[in-house]
């Protein structure tokens, strides 16, 4: 860990290294006891006429009208926008204290009152909004990288807050929300068509469950089934149909028909080819399958498995 030093005029702590202060080999530990900055500021003022009589170096203010003391520390500095703010009611043009005194004595402030402060600057740039704005719009565009990245960083680290302060942002503005999407989707129809398009064509998995699920939604019936759920039920089967092991493209099977009230959840999907789902159609599974060349007691036993049987009596939860 890096040590760190005072320096005997500002008073400020710096890294105790030669980056911060002039080496000194007398020193204990090599370097000056003023900081770098210090140490010019005097060094300029060793060239002002009049140095060698004058007392103290505060009293250099008085020989060169190119120089201010500020009020706080006490230190000289030339008499420049670079080391004190403008302030035009004043004799000279700028604050009586430096830049570095006025950044500590704003720090200290809203240290000690952070709640005024916080609602001053909020008053501030609700009056100010415009220009508010168009600056927030400039440095968007300016650090247009750096802001993403920070807003990634910011989404990754806070992922339920987030969530908490969407839902309730919905809650609270729900009928808004949908009636700007609404107008937004009125707009640009042609837009939303040719990206539904594309959508399905690229998401066919997806479609279909989607398909699926307003099929159920229609008659009145739970429809909680995911597209994580269709890919973890092809993955138990080994991507077969459950009932005659084919690998052609599969279809979500409803043991329990959808016209026979039959749900769109977990513990009525498997996957089946398209001969078998159209072949049972709306039989009851076990005696339609029992009839099949296909049949095996181990088919059932797995399908029973997969589903939660047990004892003849389902486990699962309808979720």
């Amino acid at each position: 860990m890096p040590s760190f030093k005072k320096c005997n005029k500002c008073k400020e702590w710096f890294i105790a290294n030669t980056q911060y202060f002039k080496p000194q080999k007398g020193n204990k530990d090599g370097l000056r006891g003023e900081c770098r900055e210090c140490r010019r500021i005097y060094e300029e003022l060793r060239k002002t006429p009049g140095y060698k009589d004058a007392r103290a170096i505060g009293e250099l203010a008085l020989l060169t009208s190119d120089t201010k003391k500020c009020s706080d520390c006490e230190r000289v500095f030339p008499k420049t926008d670079e080391y004190f703010y403008v302030r035009t009611d004043t004799k000279y043009g700028f604050r009586n204290e430096c830049k570095m005194c006025t950044f500590d004595n704003h720090k200290k402030y809203t240290l000690d009152n952070p709640e005024l402060v916080a609602k001053n600057r909020k008053q501030y740039r609700l009056d100010n909004i415009e220009k508010f704005t168009e600056k927030d719009k400039q440095y968007r565009d300016r650090n247009h990288d750096a802001v993403v990245a920070r807003k990634k960083r910011y989404s990754i680290a806070n992922k339920e807050v987030i969530a908490i302060k969407q839902r309730k942002y919905h809650l609270e503005n729900g009928d808004t929300l949908r009636e700007k999407m609404r107008e937004y989707y009125r707009n640009n129809k042609e837009y939303f068509a040719i990206a539904s398009k594309q959508w399905r064509t690229d998401h066919p998995e997806e479609q279909r469950v989607t398909n699926e699920r307003r099929r159920s939604r229609v008659r009145n019936l739970p429809h909680t089934f995911t597209t994580n759920q269709w890919k973890e039920v092809r993955e138990y089967f080994s991507n077969k149909c459950v009932f005659c092991d084919s690998e052609e493209p599969l279809a979500m099977e409803h043991l329990i028909p959808v016209k026979k009230l039959g749900e769109f959840t977990r513990d009525n999907i498997v996957c089946a080819c398209k001969s078998c789902n159209s072949g049972k159609r709306t039989q009851e599974w076990k005696t339609w399958f029992r009839r099949q060349p296909t049949y095996s007691l181990a088919k059932e036993q797995k399908i029973l498995s997969y589903l939660g049987y047990k004892n003849g009596i389902q486990q699962l939860s309808l979720v």
